[in-house]
């Protein structure tokens, strides 16, 4: 299967089951991704992985988050929340880190990640 049936094949779902991929894996993605358009190769992007017990950590966080937000959120409510990122063995946040640059503005360095880009 090529990488456009592939993407055009592609489902989601609620859960994924399965390890997380090892980390021999997890670097040749990052390297794939880091290959984006980049003004003067500035590479203003980090990658978080989050596994294991971080995964119930980022829940915590999630249901602190909404309380904050919805005061009245219902106890059943917040056991939905704290479980989303236990849908997935491994979570990658994608972090925007723009570098101070004279012909690079902060919002090119942003856009430049395809994922800004097709918003």
């Amino acid at each position: 299967m090529d990488a456009i049936e592939a993407l055009q094949k592609r489902v989601s779902v609620p859960r994924l089951g399965g390890d997380a991929p090892d980390a021999a894996t997890c670097e040749q993605i990052f390297k794939a991704a880091l290959r984006a358009p980049d003004h003067a190769q500035l590479k203003p992007w980090r990658f978080l992985q989050i596994e294991g017990d971080g995964r119930d950590d980022l829940g915590e966080l999630f249901a602190q988050a909404r309380k904050t937000k919805e005061p009245n959120v219902s106890a059943r409510d917040l056991i939905k929340t704290r479980a989303k990122p236990l849908r997935a063995p491994l979570l990658v946040v994608v972090i925007a880190s723009p570098k101070v640059h004279a012909k690079v503005p902060e919002i090119e360095q942003i856009l430049t990640f395809p994922e800004a880009s097709s918003r």
